[in-house]
Parts: structure tokens; sequence; C-alpha cells
């Protein structure tokens, strides 16, 4: 039988935890950060866009401190 090696996946795991631990928050940001990021390139391939990501370009982007 044959065992996956799951070491790399396992530190990656604990990197993007101890990330989350030391800034709570990091990872939801991250998170719409790549959305607003996937949306960006959708409307340079000339794709239309929903009001939802229309409001997602357009929200001012909020800094560290404001988002305290």
């Amino acid at each position: 039988a044959f065992v996956r090696d799951t070491k790399q996946e396992d530190k990656e795991k604990q990197t993007r935890k101890s990330w989350e631990d030391s800034e709570p928050g990091r990872a939801e940001r991250a998170k719409k950060a790549r959305r607003k990021f996937l949306i960006e390139l959708k409307k340079e391939r000339g794709e239309a866009l929903t009001e939802e990501e229309e409001q997602i370009l357009n929200a001012p982007r909020l800094t560290k401190r404001q988002m305290l």
C-alpha cells in the first residue's frame, strides 16, 4: 500500500494558521482581494459583470487600521 506524504501540505497549513493567529482576519481579507482580482480580470476580458461584481470593484479600499 502507498501512503501519501503530506508533510509539505501540513507545513503550508501551519504557516497559514500562524499568519491568521498573528493577524486575525487576514484570511478573509485575502479571500476578498482574490475575488476582486478575478473580477478585474473578467472585466479586462470584456465579459459582463453582475451588479454584485460592480459593487465589489467600486467599493473603497480599506486599510488594516480601518478594519479594526
